[in-house]
């Protein structure tokens, strides 16, 4: 399981929201003596709880909403907590602590069985719950529980899920998370559910479905100035960069992209951010190959200083009949960044917007 990091704060802010669709909201900054900042929990399967700090010494961050589908198509894991506020010189310059993480997402799928009987190794529990507050100033809110998605033509056993969201003190506490069960047949199986506060992970439970959406499109930045990533990459301006341009490099320089499940003839969005100034936005030239594997290229000039380079495009998925949840996707959203992760924003014909990272 991976739980992303929630909301920090410094002594002269308010703090951040969380990570992720269903972020709670950062506290805000407090210079009067007494009265905190508290952060919201995040949400998933249902919406986070807005802070709880008491009333007239406290102010209170909202929860974070509900978001994504209980098909868990596509799967994604859950939402920080935003971070408790930071309190001013009125109140000692102290840092606000930082939410907890959202909980991660697990799929198990087989052609067969799966079998929790568990005679052997004892009881099988899965835990997928959202992280706590930090208890610096005890405002911070909890991350919101996870998902796990169980898929095969029986299953059968105990099963013990955990997918809490995680308390926050003050802040608040995170939403439930998802369980999705799809088998031909359910009949042996007894499912435990564990969790705290009055919010129950959501449970739904069909025949067996796809495991991944079929045809999704993916974007690729090969290399900038002909150089490559690093195997671990940053991908962000803050810490130290994934690569050092030559003192003599000149302007400007190729980015190579690679796609894939795009339509031949796509021209993809290049976007420069630096760490000082305004952003650059470019075009590619056209995608040319296969649709399995396609290419193109960008020209952008680099400036002094860091950069973050992202290449993006909206692709029209309407004729391949994609359908999550019993709704088709009409178009899905493409976001990748040097260096690190991309980003698919599935759209629905009811423009429903499911963000996930891959």
């Amino acid at each position: 399981m991976k739980r992303g990091p929630g909301g920090a704060t410094t002594p002269s802010s308010a703090g951040v929201n969380g990570d992720g669709p269903g972020g709670g909201a950062g506290g805000p900054i407090s210079s009067t003596p007494g009265v905190i900042g508290t952060g919201g929990g995040g949400g998933f399967a249902t919406p986070g709880f807005a802070g709880n700090g008491p009333v007239g010494n406290a102010i209170n961050g909202d929860g974070g909403p509900k978001y994504g589908l209980p098909t868990l198509l596509p799967l994604i894991g859950g939402s920080g907590g935003g971070g408790e506020g930071g309190r001013g010189v009125a109140q000692g310059s102290v840092s606000g602590g930082g939410g907890g993480g959202g909980g991660g997402a697990l799929l198990i799928a087989s052609s067969g069985t799966i079998d929790l009987s568990a005679t052997d190794i004892g009881i099988i529990r899965i835990a997928a719950n959202g992280g706590n507050g930090m208890a610096i100033l005890i405002g911070s809110g909890g991350g919101s529980g996870g998902a796990v998605r169980l898929v095969a033509n029986r299953i059968i056993g105990t099963l013990r899920l955990a997918l809490s969201g995680g308390s926050g003190g003050f802040g608040g506490q995170g939403g439930s998370g998802y369980v999705r069960l799809e088998a031909f047949d359910l009949t042996s199986l007894n499912l435990i559910l564990i969790f705290n506060g009055t919010q129950s992970p959501r449970v739904t439970m069909a025949t067996p479905g796809v495991v991944v959406p079929a045809n999704a499109p993916s974007i690729r930045i090969v290399s900038v100035a002909g150089i490559a990533p690093p195997n671990q990459p940053n991908g962000s301006l803050q810490g130290a960069p994934d690569i050092i341009m030559p003192a003599n490099q000149s302007n400007p320089v190729s980015v190579a992209l690679a796609g894939s499940n795009i339509p031949l003839g796509t021209t993809l969005q290049v976007t420069l951010t630096p760490e000082n100034g305004a952003r650059i936005v470019t075009q590619s030239t056209a995608l040319t190959g296969t649709l399995a594997s396609s290419t193109a290229t960008a020209s952008v000039t680099l400036p002094d200083g860091i950069s973050v380079i992202q290449a993006s495009g909206t692709i029209d998925v309407a004729a391949l009949g994609i359908v999550l949840n019993g709704e088709r996707i009409k178009s899905i959203e493409v976001n990748a960044v040097y260096g690190g992760k991309q980003t698919l924003t599935y759209i629905t014909a009811s423009n429903k917007r499911i963000k996930v990272e891959q």
